[in-house]
């Protein structure tokens, strides 16, 4: 059978020091809980669209690729559902034959949706390999990278800016996308 609370549900039943309960309990009240919530090490997915059935916290390291050395890369990420956000910081020592305008390991694949853009914030820049006032970030759909847009001078529009990274570049940066 179900049980059914209409305030707070009081469970006092037990059996060897078991909860003696089988079937649905359905609550309509708000459910406090003494213990953290925990997900299984694999998800179990769900049908449901409204059900939250995936929670994951990691780190990733952002990188430039090829013979780039760096002073730090570090990435931390977390993805409920199919929501993932991101935060990194690079610093490269020495760019080398590293992309001067992609960043490469997200933890995740961007969603193909043709439609959206995901974008992302930079919080702080330094020596970049050209003079920019605002940079922004711009994901790679179906891809695990993103580059940067760029304003170089007040204006209306951003622009794809391919060559902002260089030797002593340091970018801080996060990004929300499916």
């Amino acid at each position: 059978g179900a049980y059914s609370f209409g305030g707070t549900p009081t469970f006092g039943a037990t059996m060897a020091g078991a909860s003696i309960f089988s079937g649905a309990i359905t609550l309509s009240a708000i459910l406090t809980v003494n213990a953290n919530m925990q997900f299984p090490a694999t998800q179990v997915a769900s049908a449901g669209a409204n059900v939250l059935d995936d929670y994951e916290e990691g780190t990733w390291t952002p990188s430039v690729g090829c013979t780039a050395t760096y002073t730090s890369q570090i990435g931390r990420y977390t993805k409920i559902g199919r929501i993932v956000t991101v935060h990194g910081s690079i610093a490269i020592n020495v760019i080398g034959t590293g992309s001067t305008s992609v960043v490469s390991g997200l933890p995740f694949t961007i969603a193909n949706i043709a439609s959206l853009i995901f974008s992302g914030a930079v919080g702080y820049f330094e020596t970049l390999a050209i003079n920019q006032i605002f940079v922004a970030i711009n994901g790679a759909t179906n891809a695990t990278t993103f580059s940067f847009d760029t304003m170089s001078a007040s204006g209306p529009t951003m622009t794809t800016t391919p060559g902002i990274m260089g030797n002593g570049t340091l970018i801080d940066f996060m990004m929300t996308y499916e």
